[in-house]
């Protein structure tokens, strides 16, 4: 790794926590132009084919030609970018991308108007790949959870407002260049981005040594042209048998390309793509799912285009404002898409491409209707809502079909998606063409267009419904309660969790890299938990029914971390009897004793045996961290610093570890719990070492409090001149201590439940929202209203049980009412009013007494008894 990139990484997230825009503008800019370009030319391509007087097969070259040579070299491009260096394939590849549109604005003639479509194709192949890459190296936790919306923001934006643009250009005819200004727009934007990259981008580049895989490189971008080449010139040629046998040559050779893909991951090569991923059903069905959707879309965009201007005789102004209406739909739909997938996940998918095809079937019955000649205006209906259905699938797609795969993965695997998008893109024209310009034949007259159009509608139905079919193959697979085992839990009842763990699937980590291991902290004895600690481990209280520590192993799973070390302490054997050897995790598990809690760098000195000459991840078992920590390991595994800690903005300094950073968004100075603090930057519990760690714990000497702290030996580090950086998050976080944290974290847990009724449920009980009750629980005369998850054996009856609840195992809950709680296995209540903000521990019973407030808020421990007035 380069120095620069070193330097610029640290930068860009800044001391103050900013978000930084110009490099992220920089690197969406020519992504957007490039998205822009693939659909810009749909509205200029009559004015086009009227001009250069081209062929049907020509026309749908423009189109395709430029989606064949962009997808097919996707995949290979992103690689180039890991092997020479990103920002080198970015430059290189924009500046071809903007040679290509200068020349495309002055092409004399059909022929190399096509050339310079596909030499435009093969400059964004280069380019868009790098980006995702850059991303991920400028933004970092919170921070690139944003950049990377914004940039699926612009990839849908520009497909969509590719139509408007277009039109516009067209009609305004500047300098009297007509449909040639779609292509030199690119060429002042693509200048500004080859100017500005080397000062807000740095190099970077793929740490292994690894070669680019030619075979596979030509295998993909054969089985692409043997796929859509045929499609294109068939109708044109009258179908000679070459062209018969393209389809079945591309299966063909998309086969070979897999097998040859596994074979060099066998021989510890560097496969383009990880063959892993052509294991996962959701990550297969959601490269047709994707490659169906874009097929619909684009196909739509070209044949809709050619009636409004060829059948209604709009001019190309006007047809595409048809398209603004369009975007309205889309920008709709996309404001409500992020409570949709909270509530239906990958189902918005299937919402959105039934929208979708309602408003294709509506558009083609008013087209059918109203004829050529008649008010364009009674479009708005089927436009807007075909424009809402895109919007639903295209906000969510990528990240619903990305939910399941491993961080190390993610990048190769949205190169994988793109490159469905264009092909899906060139199959889509090229399938949908076929029906179009088939039935138009040698006719040019509007009506001729109104029945190639009305005529394409139903295949463009076709390939919309088929993504509703698809959409059901990426439901998660889930492991059921394999985080849970039964067999390793001590009670009269099984306690099984009523929100089962995601199904780990962990990182295949290659030859090439160094090993990462995992210490994880479970020995503190819980004292801000008290009086639930005093007889049970902090880190197995449950949130949504299911041990907090739980979450954090499954963090590492996926973070493809095999080796853990668990630190324990009084509570070793609760700990160690619950989660066992690992392997349910899909980790392998040694327990390391640590007579007392002395500091998390005495933990670490403890561990000095397992830990060895590894890097490793320190993440504290009370933790909780949505969306995990693959991201972090990613980095460090690019990156790798001496260290590298997780930190996030707190109002109460003086409770944790704090940071401060310089304007330059570098480590100056630590302390841990401050009374006087200089900054709100506190320490999340997790933390990245390189074995340089060892050497600073052996310096520092015991703090005030007679612990070893770890902020001193990151201190230790910093003063000598060591690698350290930080990530400040924006994301959710908490260190779960204390009742009020354990709350939230159930709160924020919960929000994401499916609901689900395995239980008994008579008529009499109302059931609101996302509620899960598991199999054996009973609800009578009850309200239950979620998400509230309710365990096995539980009995609630003639009560109210409200949001951001969870009820474990075998609890009974009668005339009652109580929300937004926690109740541990085997807890009672009965007789009592309401029940709010409360832990409730173990076999605790509570019941009525003759005098209370009409309201109560409990932390009670194992086996208490409290009397409350009903």
């Amino acid at each position: 790794m380069t120095s620069s990139t070193r330097a610029k990484s640290a930068g860009t997230e800044a001391g103050d926590g900013r978000f930084r825009w110009g490099p992220l503008a920089v690197v969406l800019a020519p992504v957007f132009t490039v998205g822009l370009d693939v659909f810009i030319v749909n509205v200029a391509m009559p004015s086009i084919q009227r001009d250069l007087n081209t062929s049907s097969a020509q026309v749908q070259f423009m189109s395709t030609g430029f989606f064949l040579s962009y997808g097919a070299g996707l995949v290979t491009g992103g690689r180039l970018g890991d092997l020479y260096g990103r920002r080198r394939l970015f430059m290189l590849g924009l500046g071809l991308f903007v040679l290509a549109s200068a020349v495309g604005g002055a092409a004399p003639s059909a022929v190399f108007l096509v050339g310079a479509r596909m030499a435009q194709g093969l400059g964004a192949a280069l380019t868009v790949p790098q980006a995702l890459g850059m991303l991920g190296l400028l933004y970092t936790g919170a921070h690139r959870s944003r950049a990377l919306r914004a940039y699926a923001l612009t990839i849908g934006l520009s497909a969509v407002l590719g139509q408007v643009a277009g039109g516009l250009l067209v009609q305004a005819d500047l300098a009297g260049l007509g449909w040639r200004t779609v292509f030199l727009f690119n060429v002042p934007i693509g200048a500004a981005a080859l100017l500005l990259t080397p000062r807000l981008i740095p190099e970077s580049r793929s740490p292994d040594e690894a070669r680019l895989d030619l075979p596979g490189a030509l295998l993909v971008t054969a089985a692409a042209v043997a796929l859509v080449l045929p499609l294109i010139v068939g109708t044109e040629q009258g179908w000679p048998p070459w062209t018969l046998a393209g389809p079945p040559l591309s299966v063909a050779l998309a086969v070979v390309f897999v097998g040859h893909q596994r074979a060099q991951g066998r021989r510890g090569g560097s496969p383009l793509i990880d063959p892993a991923l052509f294991r996962e059903r959701s990550f297969v069905a959601g490269l047709a799912t994707v490659v169906l959707f874009h097929a619909a879309m684009a196909s739509f965009f070209l044949v809709f285009t050619y009636w409004l201007q060829r059948g209604a005789g709009l001019s190309a102004f006007h047809a595409g404002l048809e398209f603004v209406l369009l975007s309205v739909g889309f920008l709709t739909a996309s404001r409500f898409t992020d409570r949709l997938v909270v509530r239906l996940r990958h189902q918005t998918l299937a919402i959105g491409a039934l929208v979708m095809s309602a408003g294709y079937v509506v558009l083609g019955l008013t087209v059918s209707s109203i004829g050529e000649e008649g008010p364009v205006l009674w479009l708005t209906p089927g436009v807007v809502v075909a424009g809402f259905g895109m919007g639903t699938v295209l906000a969510p797609l990528v990240s619903l079909v990305l939910a399941d795969i491993p961080a190390r993965n993610a990048a190769t695997a949205s190169g994988a998606l793109t490159t469905a998008m264009q092909v899906g893109n060139a199959t889509g024209v090229a399938v949908v063409g076929i029906v179009f310009y088939g039935t138009l034949g040698t006719d040019t007259a509007p009506q001729a267009y109104t029945r190639a159009f009305t005529g394409s509608v139903a295949l463009l139905v076709t390939l919309a419904l088929t993504v509703v079919v698809l959409v059901q193959f990426l439901a998660r697979r889930r492991r059921g309660r394999h985080a849970q085992p039964r067999t390793l839990l001590r009670s009269s009842r099984p306690s099984r969790p009523a929100v089962p763990g995601p199904a780990v699937k962990p990182r295949t980590v290659t030859g090439h890299e160094r090993p990462v291991k995992a210490l994880v902290l479970a020995g503190d004895s819980g004292t801000r938990l008290r009086t639930i600690t005093h007889s049970r481990a902090k880190q197995l209280v449950p949130i949504a029914n299911r041990p907090v520590l739980f979450y954090g192993l499954e963090s590492i799973a996926e973070a493809g971390i095999e080796e853990v070390g668990i630190v324990v302490g009084q509570t070793a054997s609760e700990i160690e009897e619950v989660v066992g050897d690992g392997s349910a995790f899909g980790l392998r598990v040694t327990y390391i004793r640590q007579s007392e809690p002395l500091g998390l760098a005495h933990a670490v000195l403890v561990a000095r045996e397992f830990l060895g000459d590894d890097d490793f991840v320190m993440y504290l078992g009370d933790n909780f961290v949505i969306g995990g920590i693959a991201g972090l390991v990613e980095d460090f595994r690019r990156l790798r610093p001496e260290a590298h800690m997780l930190l996030t903005r707190v109002s109460d300094p003086s409770s944790f570890g704090v940071a401060e950073l310089d304007h330059g968004g570098n480590v100056v100075r630590l302390k841990e719990k401050p009374e006087h603090h200089r900054s709100d930057l506190a320490l999340v519990g997790v933390y990245m070492f390189t074995p340089a760690v060892h050497e600073a714990v052996d310096a520092i000497k015991p703090s005030s409090r007679g612990e070893l702290e770890i902020t001193d030996a990151l201190q230790w580090l910093i003063d000598q001149g060591r690698d350290v950086r930080s990530s400040v998050i924006d994301g959710y976080w908490k260190d779960t201590g204390n009742v009020s944290d354990m709350l939230e974290a159930n709160r924020v847990v919960l929000q994401s439940l499916e609901r689900r009724i395995d239980g008994e449920v008579d008529d009499t009980s109302q059931i609101t929202g996302r509620v899960h009750i598991d199999s054996g629980a009973q609800v009578r005369n009850s309200r239950i209203i979620g998400p509230v998850t309710i365990g096995a054996d539980t009995v609630i009856e003639d009560s109210y049980v409200g949001p951001f609840t969870s009820v474990d195992h075998s609890c009974v809950i009668h005339s009652s009412e109580i929300e937004f709680s926690i109740v541990l296995p085997e807890a009672s209540i009965q007789g009592v009013g309401r029940i709010e903000a409360s832990l409730i521990g173990r076999q605790v019973q509570v019941a009525p007494s003759p005098r209370a407030p009409s309201a109560h808020r409990l932390v009670l421990g194992d086996h208490s008894k409290v009397q409350i007035r009903p």
